[in-house]
């Protein structure tokens, strides 16, 4: 009895395993249907697999199978279809409609969302009711009391229940298989903007039965649902937006708190880059806080989206073991390592996330897969100087470590290379000093460290290259220019008037209040009633300040330059976005 329930159970959970309906196979479709077609017989099959694989990177999977793509003959039914195998079918006639009478680009956008929604329904075994209940029919005996138990279920169940639970599956995977589009870098306004494609879809399939029967929500359902899902989305962009602007103002703890709550609604690459940067920067600090010499040994490259970030960070090293296993610090550095890794995992052609993991892999003491990981980033981007910078160090720790006495002086000639390419990238300069400097070179450490100064001379790093220069005294400027904000920074009483002309919107995370009001060119973040970050459409006649910025950051369209209490963003080397915040320091 017990051996007779388990194998009944073992197919309930696992569809099409003891099942002898051969349409729960690929095999039988590409039977039935013409075989598979590949590029030499139509050209946007390629673009179909292109598309397929970012999607499948995105999308939520089961271990039990790996999807594959089939695209057959076929120019009607069964247009597109998942199966218990993990097979996706795709018709040449439906990869003909989603192509039609649109830009290449928009029919790949067309196509990924068809694959995000079959990927939505093998992710959550939509199919298991069918594949289950004929495999159980095949072994059924009447007589047995658990078989009996278990047939209940299937015929408890209602036409009219069956008919509601398949409509809300179908606008669940539409839902998902919009948001894996967008995660994968496709648009999803050709699927609900000007045009419906839905009634497009409809219009120009022959089998309309699977689209138009009571089974399925209709085209303008399935369009107006997506609007309804894709509003907390849209709603929730400035949660990412200003958890950017608090990772540049080093306010790490808070940008962390909003990337989370973004990811929740749009769970893609970038949010969890910057998830895993922000507690890569909080390991940072936690371990500078301990031993200030270990936090400032190198200089690795960081990438913050959208936004390219190069900020202050350290590296796994040195003689302070205590401060290494501090808790706060091992636990924010492992968070960083498991986002970053999502992060990569979510696209192959993703270099930010790749050069955040270098460096998470560095601070972490995994030199030799820091290196892989870095050699990826430069196959996607050839002499990427974040991904050489990083590559560099990591061989150097590498070789240490193992005692190879060559990897130091390749370490060199790669940062020096990177200067030659890019006399301006102060990274190379201070970490080619501190190679130098750990190998009793003095002479050129010495001169290594003038020209990194040259570069960059303030922040923690100017600071430590000063003090082994013995020069800490010597060449320092602090000043930097203030500018008032245009809606007064602090309490939100004091603005009452200022935000009242203005839209609110309100965040809730966890215990934390807040609110964003926009307006006028100008947005508001507003923290526990007080006004913490103001941004700024750039003014015509704003000019930009004679003093030297506190520091720079790097941006994937030019540089940010942070003053006393504000930041200018350059685009194009043009200043675009002021950046008002309290410096309490």
């Amino acid at each position: 009895m017990i051996k007779t329930t388990l194998a009944v159970v073992l197919v309930l959970l696992l569809p099409g395993v003891g099942s002898s309906d051969s349409r729960d196979s690929s095999t039988w479709w590409i039977k039935n249907h013409g075989g598979v077609i590949d590029a030499r017989d139509n050209p946007l099959v390629t673009r179909a697999e292109r598309v397929f694989d970012k999607v499948v990177a995105s999308a939520d999977k089961r271990g039990n199978r790996l999807p594959r793509l089939f695209v057959i003959k076929a120019k009607g039914d069964p247009w597109a279809l998942s199966l218990p195998d993990g097979g996706i079918l795709l018709t040449e006639g439906a990869l003909s409609i989603c192509h039609s009478g649109v830009t290449s680009e928009e029919g790949d956008s067309r196509v990924a969302f068809i694959f995000g929604h079959e990927l939505a329904h093998l992710a959550k075994d939509d199919f298991w009711h069918r594949s289950s209940f004929m495999a159980f029919n095949e072994q059924y005996d009447e007589k047995k009391s658990d078989h009996k138990a278990i047939k209940a279920i299937f015929d408890g169940t209602s036409e009219i229940k069956r008919k509601e639970i398949t409509k809300a599956k179908e606008l669940q995977a539409d839902q998902n298989g919009m948001i894996y589009m967008a995660m994968a870098g496709y648009d999803p306004s050709t699927i609900i903007g000007k045009s419906n494609f839905f009634e497009e879809w409809t219009k120009q399939v022959t089998g309309r039965v699977a689209y138009t029967d009571s089974t399925h929500p209709t085209s303008k359902e399935r369009a107006e649902f997506l609007r309804t899902q894709l509003t907390p989305v849209v709603d929730a962009l400035d949660l990412f937006y200003f958890g950017v602007r608090l990772s540049q103002l080093e306010k790490h703890a808070d940008a962390t708190m909003f990337f989370e709550t973004y990811a929740k609604a749009f769970p893609g690459r970038e949010v969890f880059s910057n998830l895993g940067l922000s507690h890569y920067n909080l390991a940072l600090r936690a371990l500078a806080g301990c031993d200030r010499g270990i936090a400032t040994r190198f200089y690795l490259s960081t990438v913050l989206d959208i936004d390219t970030y190069g900020s202050k960070f350290a590296l796994k090293g040195g003689d302070n073991s205590e401060c290494l296993n501090n808790k706060e610090y091992v636990n924010h550095m492992r968070h960083a390592v498991s986002y970053l890794t999502k992060a990569v995992e979510m696209d192959t052609q993703y270099v930010p996330g790749r050069i955040n993991l270098s460096s998470a892999l560095i601070m972490s003491g995994d030199y030799s897969k820091a290196m892989g990981i870095a050699d990826e980033a430069l196959k996607i981007k050839a002499d990427n100087p974040e991904a050489v910078n990083n590559k560099a160090v990591a061989l150097y720790l590498f070789g240490r470590t193992n005692a190879l006495n060559d990897s130091s002086d390749i370490a060199l000639k790669m940062l020096s290379e990177i200067i030659q390419r890019v006399p301006s990238y102060s990274r190379a300069y201070y970490n080619m000093a501190r190679i130098q400097s750990e190998l009793k070179r003095e002479t050129s450490k010495h001169e290594t460290m003038t020209r990194f100064l040259k570069q960059e001379d303030v922040g923690i790093y100017a600071d430590a290259i000063r003090k082994e220069l013995k020069q800490e005294d010597i060449g320092r400027d602090i000043r930097s220019a203030r500018l008032e904000s245009p809606v007064k920074l602090g309490n939100v009483k004091d603005s009452a008037d200022v935000l009242r002309k203005m839209k609110v919107k309100g965040i809730k995370i966890v215990e934390f209040d807040g609110k964003i009001y926009e307006g006028g060119g100008l947005k508001v973040l507003v923290i526990d009633d007080s006004i913490e970050v103001v941004e700024q459409v750039v003014p015509k006649r704003f000019k930009m300040p004679a003093d030297k910025p506190l520091r720079k950051v790097k941006t994937n369209v030019g540089e940010a330059y942070v003053f006393e209490n504000f930041a200018v963003e350059m685009i194009d080397y043009q200043p675009k976005k002021l950046i008002y915040f309290m410096n309490n320091t």
